[in-house]
C-alpha cells in the first residue's frame, strides 16, 4: 500500500478499505497533533468560453497541505502557498527562485463579499426584467455560495437561505441543488482530531471553495474524505470542476514545522523593471516611517516659510502637498489668511477656483480636472496630480486618475492619501489584491495615519463578519 515518507506517524493510502482509515485514530495520539499534513492528488478543471467555443483547461498535480493551528501551507512542483491566519498574510513562495509573494488574506475574503453582493443584484435585475434562464433563483443562489464559499444572508449579518439537496449513495454524500450535484464527499476518508477541523475548513474555503453547508458537514462528520468532487455552474453552463483525492494523512511534530518564509527575499508578481502597480512598489520599498515623518516635518515647514515669505504660488502647493500627506484637513485654514494675495495671483486664484467646488455629476468633474490641469502647469507639484486624479475618477476616466497617481506617487512616495485613493480606485475594479498592496504601503510608511483607519474598520468588519475565513 502506499504511504508517505517524513517525520511522525504515517497513514497508508486507503480508498476502499474503511477500517485503515479508522485505525489512523490509534496510530496519531492527540497530543501529537501540533500539525497535520495530507498528501493528495489535485485535479482542477476550468471552463470557460461560450457555447460556440468553449475552452476546456485541465490540470493535475501532487500536492501535500499542512494544516496548523494559525497557518496551512500547499506545497508542490516547486511552488508552495502559505496562508498564514495569525498576520492575515498569504505568502506565495517560488522554491526555485527563493522568492515570496507577499499580500493580504484580507483582499480575496473582500472579493468574496463584494461579489457576492453583485450577482445578487444581477439576479434581482435579471428577475424584474423577466430575463428566463433554465435555472431557479434559487439554483442560482445555492452556485454562487458554492463558488464564493459564503452564504449570501451572511451580507446583512443573517442566516438561511435555500438549503441544500443531501443524498447518500453508495460512494458517499451528495450535496447539490435539486438538479445537479454541486459536490460529493466519499464515505472512506481518515478521521481528524476535532483541534484540525478549523484548519481543514479555513484551508478548503480559502483554496477551493465549497458552499458554507457542505463544509460544515464535512467538518462534523471528523473526517478528511479520502475522495472529495465539487462541481461549479454559471446558470446551466459548467464552469469548473475540482476533484481532491487524499493518498495519506500524517501527523507533523512542532520540531518537524519551518519557518514558512523567512528564508526568502520578497519579490512582487511583476518584474520591478516592468511598467504598474509593482513597479512602483519597488521603487518605494527602500521608504520607511522615518522618512514619512522627515517629509511631513519638510513639508509644514516649506508651507510657513512660503506663506510668510510672500511666495503664494509655493505656499498653496505646500499646503495642499501637507494635507495630502498628513491628512490634516485643517491646513487649508492656513490659507484663509492669504486670500488676497490668491486673488492677486492668477495662477494661485484659478487653482483654487478649480478645487474649491464638489462636482455634480461625471460632466463637472471632468471639467474641473481640465481645469485644474490647466492650471497646475504654473504650479507644478505631484499633489495636484493626486487631486486631479480624484477628479478624474470621478469623470469615470479611470485609466486617467490611475496614472496620475502613478506620477504623484513616483514624485513624492509618502503622499498617503494618494495611496488610499489609488486602493479605492482598485477596490472599485474589485482588484482587491492591488487594493490592499496600496493600502499596506500607505500603513507601513505612515503607521497610524488617520487616513488609512478606514481600511482598519473594513478589515475588523470582515474579521467579524466571515471569521470562518481567519
Amino acid at each position: 500500500m502506499r504511504g508517505t515518507r517524513g517525520g511522525g506517524a504515517v497513514v497508508p493510502a486507503a480508498a476502499a478499505v474503511r477500517s485503515l482509515c479508522a485505525a489512523a485514530a490509534c496510530l496519531l495520539p492527540v497530543a501529537a497533533w501540533a500539525a497535520v499534513a495530507l498528501d493528495m492528488e489535485i485535479r482542477q478543471v476550468r471552463e470557460t468560453g461560450d457555447a460556440q467555443n468553449p475552452k476546456r483547461q485541465e490540470t493535475v498535480a501532487e500536492v501535500r497541505v499542512a494544516l496548523g493551528g494559525a497557518w496551512s501551507e500547499s506545497s508542490g512542483e516547486g511552488r508552495r502557498e502559505i496562508h498564514d491566519y495569525a498576520t492575515r498574510r498569504i505568502y506565495d513562495v517560488d522554491t526555485g527562485k527563493g522568492t515570496v509573494d507577499d499580500r493580504s488574506l484580507f483582499a480575496p475574503v473582500a472579493f468574496r463579499v463584494m461579489e457576492t453582493a453583485n450577482r445578487r443584484m444581477i439576479r434581482e435585475v435579471m428577475a424584474k426584467a423577466r430575463l428566463g434562464a433554465a435555472t431557479s433563483e434559487a439554483e442560482q443562489q445555492l452556485a454562487t455560495e458554492h463558488e464564493l464559499s459564503l452564504r449570501e444572508s451572511r451580507l446583512k449579518g443573517g442566516s438561511g437561505g435555500p438549503d441544500l439537496a443531501v443524498r447518500d449513495e453508495a460512494d458517499g454524500r451528495h450535496w447539490g441543488d435539486g438538479r445537479r450535484d454541486l459536490a460529493v464527499a466519499s464515505r472512506e476518508g481518515f478521521p481528524l482530531p476535532e483541534k484540525d477541523r478549523a484548519a481543514y475548513g479555513r484551508w478548503l474555503r480559502n483554496a477551493h471553495s465549497l458552499h458554507p453547508d457542505v463544509v460544515a458537514a464535512l467538518l462534523a462528520a471528523g473526517q478528511v474524505p479520502a475522495r472529495l468532487e465539487a462541481r461549479y455552474f454559471n446558470l446551466d453552463a459548467p464552469r469548473g470542476a475540482l476533484t481532491i483525492t487524499v493518498r495519506a494523512l500524517r501527523a507533523l511534530p512542532d520540531d518537524a514545522v519551518p519557518a514558512p518564509h523567512a528564508t526568502f527575499r520578497t519579490a512582487g508578481v511583476g518584474a520591478p523593471a516592468a511598467p504598474g502597480l509593482e513597479a512602483l512598489l519597488a521603487r518605494v520599498s527602500s521608504e520607511s516611517a522615518d522618512g514619512f515623518q522627515e517629509r511631513r516635518r519638510q513639508v509644514e515647514r516649506m508651507a510657513a516659510e512660503a506663506l510668510n515669505g510672500g511666495r503664494i504660488r509655493d505656499g498653496v502647493a505646500a499646503v495642499l502637498a501637507a494635507s495630502i500627506i498628513t491628512g490634516d484637513a485643517g491646513l487649508g485654514g492656513a490659507l484663509a489668511g492669504h486670500r488676497e494675495q490668491i486673488a492677486g495671483d492668477p495662477a494661485a486664484a484659478a487653482l483654487m477656483a478649480a478645487i474649491g467646488t464638489v462636482p455634480r455629476d461625471r460632466a463637472s468633474a471632468r471639467a474641473q480636472a481640465d481645469r485644474l490641469r490647466e492650471a497646475r502647469a504654473a504650479i507644478p507639484t505631484p499633489a495636484l496630480k493626486a487631486v486631479e486624479a480624484n477628479l478624474r475618477q470621478a469623470a469615470g476616466e479611470v485609466r486617467d486618475a490611475e496614472a496620475l497617481l502613478f506620477e504623484a506617487l513616483e514624485a513624492d512616495p509618502y503622499l498617503i492619501g494618494a495611496w488610499m485613493d489609488l486602493g479605492r480606485l482598485y477596490y472599485g475594479q474589485y482588484r482587491t489584491v492591488q487594493a490592499w498592496r496600496c493600502w499596506d504601503a500607505a500603513r507601513r510608511l505612515a503607521p497610524g495615519h488617520p487616513m488609512t483607519r478606514d481600511i482598519d474598520d473594513l478589515e475588523k468588519r470582515l474579521v467579524s463578519g466571515f471569521p470562518e475565513f481567519f
